[in-house]
């Protein structure tokens, strides 16, 4: 009788457990859930110990997979999902920076030993001289635009005070405490600036790389067609028609 009883909690509490959802984000969290509704961009569910509850909303970019208690999987890849949730557009050989970022998230970007750029580096040489690293991605107009202004910063702050010879026959910097104010903020700008084209750099590198990838892609795909064909056959008889099958291959 115990066993019987047992056996009854066990099969109760299995059919509990694949009676649920299961979805999977991409921080490792798990959710039980009920899933009420899938969405162009999101997936819409209920906590599964609280279905009468309030429903919640997440966009597919932040979900792995979904386990649903049928057995059936979803799985959400982040190369094909854009940060809003939609299916990534066709891509074409000579995109912009400002055209990928509405299609690639570098939040999603891992490393490969075959990418043309090092995020970091790029990072790197733009703070060092803004819009170094933008030259080298081949976005001339942010380069130029971000190298541009800091250079009349940096005009800006070196026009400021004059140089006198101290009691040691040295040149230094005389500022008045208006010019040390502007002086202060100028540098304070140049390195903002500094910091933002490193940031630009640093996610044009990453997005990128994605784009690359994609079109390498495309160029080693090959499709495979299959379509009915006549053709004349020589024969004793002269030609005869026979029926066959053609394949065509698009690379």
């Amino acid at each position: 009788m115990k066993k019987a009883i047992v056996a009854v909690i066990a099969l109760f509490c299995m059919t509990q457990i694949n009676a649920q959802d299961i979805i999977t984000l991409k921080s490792g969290e798990k959710i039980n859930a009920k899933v009420v509704d899938l969405t162009e961009t999101s997936v819409v569910y209920k906590l599964y110990d609280n279905q009468d509850g309030q429903s919640y909303s997440r966009k597919k970019f932040n979900i792995v997979s979904i386990e649903y208690e049928n057995g059936n999987i979803d799985i959400f890849d982040p190369d094909e999902v854009m940060k809003d949730g939609v299916t990534k557009p066709e891509i074409r050989k000579g995109m912009s920076y400002a055209e990928l970022k509405e299609i690639y998230n570098p939040d999603t970007y891992v490393k490969r030993e075959t990418d043309q750029y090092m995020p970091g580096l790029m990072g790197l040489c733009s703070f060092i001289i803004p819009g170094l690293g933008q030259f080298i991605e081949g976005e001339v107009t942010p380069g130029l635009l971000m190298m541009g202004v800091n250079v009349g910063l940096n005009l800006a702050r070196f026009s400021l005070g004059n140089e006198v010879v101290n009691s040691n026959g040295k040149k230094e910097l005389q500022l008045t405490p208006k010019e040390m104010q502007n002086y202060v903020l100028l540098t304070a700008l140049s390195i903002a600036v500094g910091i933002y084209s490193a940031t630009y750099a640093t996610r044009c590198a990453k997005v990128k790389n994605l784009y690359r990838r994609d079109l390498l892609n495309m160029k080693n795909s090959a499709s495979i067609s299959m379509h009915p064909s006549l053709d004349l056959t020589p024969s004793t008889m002269g030609f005869v028609p026979s029926a066959g099958l053609t394949a065509s291959i698009v690379f």
